[in-house]
């Protein structure tokens, strides 16, 4: 015999309800989570014409006063759960607080990011303003958008380049950094102890290369270094088998993947991925590096969104 729920659980699902309906009208392909994550209720998908198009909003409803710390003549102050704070900065997509309001039978929406939590109250501010519903679409998408580096209503061009790109002094200064890593050797908290060979330095100089690709991934290399001595994690990426001197061996390449915040302002964060070859049953050794772009004719999709 089923359980009768609470109040309190009544009240969860409606505005958990509410939510998931404003979503569905607008369109939005919406993904109730059930209680699977802690902090995070569901999530919605953009879809424009009808199209999935891969951007995320993580959502976490609040029912109910009492979540209600108190009210201003412009806000709701909600108080929410400071394990799920820090959950939602850890996350690599965008996370709205969603405070349901019974008596009114209304819904408020804010943007959760580092300058909205308090970490020592750990308290949202909500804006009576920001009711949320069918004409929230809009917002999402653009909140959506700003957080993955879209720009949908900008024209796309490919940057003309007027400067030349002096490939053998930037081959001479990485293959020094290159020459002192592996004099140092590497030790992986992940796979243990990485060579540095020169099948990574090959791969990485290749022919086939453009003069720019080669000095990007060798300005790369610190990184590199960076993530594979740190990163305690790691995936694999492909596995397959290759001929070493007539034998067929097994061959896997392993990938780990960190963010690299540039010191500078005006470059942004990127997702740097390290590629780790074994083959056979020889140590794994540092194969490639390479920064994480979105695809093009997946950026020229979004790009012809209309909001």
């Amino acid at each position: 015999m089923p359980l009768k729920k609470t109040d309190r659980e009544v009240l969860g699902d409606t505005g958990e309800g509410y939510v998931g309906l404003m979503a569905t009208k607008m369109g939005y392909s919406w993904h109730h989570l059930g209680g699977k994550v802690a902090g995070i209720d569901g999530q919605f998908e953009i879809v424009k014409k009808h199209r999935a198009t891969g951007l995320f909003v993580a959502v976490q409803v609040k029912s109910g006063s009492r979540y209600l710390v108190r009210e201003t003549n412009s806000d709701y102050i909600i108080r929410v759960n400071p394990k799920h704070v820090e959950y939602w900065k850890s996350l690599s997509m965008p996370v709205i607080l969603i405070w349901y309001n019974p008596k009114q039978k209304k819904a408020y929406w804010s943007h959760i990011s580092y300058r909205t939590a308090t970490q020592w109250k750990y308290q949202i501010s909500i804006s009576k303003n920001s009711k949320f519903g069918t004409h929230s679409k809009g917002n999402m998408f653009v909140l959506a958008a700003e957080f993955y580096k879209i720009r949908p209503h900008l024209p796309i061009f490919k940057a003309a380049s007027i400067f030349n790109v002096n490939l053998r002094e930037t081959k001479r200064v990485a293959r020094e950094f290159y020459l002192r890593w592996r004099a140092l050797g590497c030790q992986s908290p992940a796979l243990g102890r990485v060579l540095i060979t020169n099948r990574g330095w090959r791969h990485l100089t290749a022919e086939w290369r453009s003069c720019r690709d080669i000095c990007h991934k060798l300005e790369l290399l610190g990184a590199a270094r960076d993530i594979l001595e740190n990163v305690r994690h790691f995936s694999v990426c492909r596995k397959l088998n290759c001929l070493v001197r007539g034998e067929v061996k097994p061959r896997v390449l392993y990938e780990q993947k960190a963010i690299i915040r540039y010191p500078y302002q005006d470059r942004r964060d990127a997702i740097i991925s390290v590629i780790t070859e074994k083959i056979g049953d020889g140590p794994p050794h540092f194969y490639s590096v390479y920064e994480h772009h979105i695809r093009e004719r997946e950026r020229e999709e979004v790009a012809i969104h209309e909001v």
